[in-house]
């Protein structure tokens, strides 16, 4: 088995370079907006010099690079180019499995004569996809973990191939936290035991690995080394949106408001998995930073119509704990049951129909047209949102051996 990752270099922020071109070799942060708890999508290298990083506070960026430009982010127009990517990869294999907008892993395996050597094929993939304006990075290896580290090594817009049976060697030096799921936490107490490097991990004993890190160091090792293509993800004991607000508020209509758009777009992810919630949680954090949560079940369903009435109740029973401002509001939904749906407990059987009919298609549409082309009567986006979306990116473009 060969398989080869390919990462885009600050995909966002190369992006926007497409659209503005002189925006090329300046500090550039993706994210915002300024002094409204805006987030750093994405960061140019020039920008990254700074010590900026996705994630982080954009105030705090600015504070770091105050000559950063700073872009409010445009999804739709990456999702189009990250679409485009993709069909470019599957021009290289039948098998590609985009794990996010720009990240994604092709089985390779036998592509040779069609495409030439590892190295060969590496270098055609990234010419595509420069012709399109973008920088990418590709690693190649055995399995994707090993294809990941290969590119973490490469770097940006590089390409670094692993020849099988010689990882060993290639990665001896290589520092442990490069390995992908290793975390900051356990980088650090691997490197206190002594196990500085990818070397050290794999030599080290498994009863060592496990007593420093626990059941997952066997995982780990099991990723550096077995053939296997990449694992995809296990379906999700809950699902779970939240938003902090641009301000501290207390208006009651407001928060009832963002939490109905918060559980539409969870409702949708779970309609998409196929799963009912019988266990809903609404979580606040107020302005001092105290956070409370409850929970209560509910009869198992997939709409967000019938769960809002409930968390609106959980809703109002929070605030009345705490006479102080929101900061952060979140829902959960958890306790799933699988498809076939049950009959509700409240709806007649046709209005019940419709109401699965209804949702179906309004999900459809979203997911052609995007998030903010559908509202429903009872909610409108009261602040407009930044940083990232709500919606995580799925991988939506994942194929299978089973589809040729």
């Amino acid at each position: 088995m060969l398989i080869l990752h390919i990462d885009m270099d600050t995909f966002y922020v190369s992006c926007e370079r497409l659209k503005k071109p002189w925006l090329f070799n300046k500090p550039v942060i993706v994210g915002g907006p300024l002094r409204r708890r805006g987030v750093v999508a994405s960061a140019s290298y020039e920008a990254r010099k700074f010590g900026i990083k996705a994630g982080m506070a954009i105030d705090y960026a600015h504070r770091l690079c105050p000559e950063a430009i700073i872009i409010q982010p445009d999804f739709p127009f990456y999702e189009a180019y990250s679409k485009k990517i993709y069909e470019i990869l599957r021009h290289f294999s039948p098998i590609v499995a985009m794990t996010s907008i720009d990240e994604g892993y092709l089985d390779i395996t036998g592509t040779e004569k069609l495409f030439g050597e590892p190295l060969q094929l590496g270098r055609k993939i990234k010419e595509a996809i420069r012709k399109l304006g973008l920088p990418s990075t590709v690693g190649i290896a055995k399995n994707p973990t090993l294809a990941k580290i290969a590119t973490r090594i490469a770097k940006p817009d590089g390409l670094f191939y692993l020849p099988k049976g010689k990882e060993e060697e290639y990665l001896a030096s290589v520092p442990v936290e490069t390995i992908p799921g290793i975390g900051e936490k356990n980088s650090l107490i691997l490197k206190g035991a002594g196990i500085k490097t990818i070397g050290d991990f794999l030599k080290a004993d498994i009863t060592t690995l496990n007593r420093l890190m626990g059941k997952w160091a066997e995982k780990l090792r099991k990723n550096l080394t077995e053939e296997k293509w990449l694992e995809i993800r296990e379906r999700p004991k809950s699902i779970g949106r939240s938003i902090t607000l641009l301000r501290d508020i207390r208006n009651l209509e407001i928060l009832e408001k963002t939490l109905y758009e918060l559980l539409k777009e969870a409702a949708s992810e779970l309609r998409e998995w196929q799963e009912q919630a019988t266990i809903i949680t609404v979580r606040i954090r107020f302005e001092d930073f105290t956070t409370i949560t409850q929970r209560q079940k509910i009869s198992p369903t997939d709409a967000h119509q019938l769960i809002f009435p409930k968390a609106k109740e959980l809703l109002h029973s929070l605030i009345k704990k705490r006479d102080k401002k929101v900061r952060l509001l979140g829902i959960t939904l958890s306790g799933f049951t699988t498809y076939p749906l049950q009959s509700s407990l409240f709806l007649p059987p046709e209005r019940e129909i419709a109401l699965q009919r209804l949702n179906k298609t309004l999900d459809q549409i979203r997911k052609k047209l995007g998030e903010d082309k559908v509202q429903e009567g009872r909610i409108f986006r009261n602040e407009k949102r930044e940083g990232k979306p709500l919606i995580p990116y799925r991988q939506i473009y994942q194929r299978d051996k089973t589809d040729f």
